[in-house]
């Protein structure tokens, strides 16, 4: 599991953090907010949980985890990951899915709609963050 090197130099100021594997990190450092943080995981088995979990306590003022890919929902990593990412962030944390929806068919089938899905992956990941309704928003404990 590799760490945000951008992020980290001020984790204070991330509120998202993204993990991802492979080539969809380098669509998404391109396009870095300020906010987010790119943790890659490398390999998925056996389970970083405890690195995931101690890279979640570095960033302090984390609202919320996601989970990128550029595979379908059903396809990629997703599936596998999703639970076991709840594990290790904790459950005070929102953890959601950005990318593709469910599919039939790896592929898209056509270069322009791929590339606009593309776009819009990398749009969510550096979007702003939402204020969801009924969302809890995790409590920082403040050094005095």
């Amino acid at each position: 599991m590799i760490d945000d090197p951008v992020a980290s130099q001020q984790r204070e100021k991330v509120t998202r953090l993204v993990f991802c594997t492979g080539k969809i990190y380098y669509d998404l450092a391109a396009h870095r907010a300020p906010h987010v943080a790119l943790v890659r995981i490398e390999e998925l088995y056996p389970w970083p949980g405890n690195q995931i979990a101690q890279v979640v306590d570095l960033y302090p003022a984390i609202e919320e985890v996601v989970w990128a890919q550029e595979e379908p929902k059903n396809q990629g990593a997703w599936s596998y990951a999703s639970p076991r990412l709840r594990m290790s962030t904790g459950n005070a944390l929102l953890t959601r899915y950005v990318g593709r929806p469910d599919r039939a068919s790896p592929a898209e089938g056509y270069a322009e709609a791929h590339k606009k899905d593309q776009e819009r992956i990398i749009a969510e990941v550096s979007a702003p963050m939402p204020q969801l309704p009924g969302a809890k928003r995790r409590s920082v404990a403040v050094k005095t």
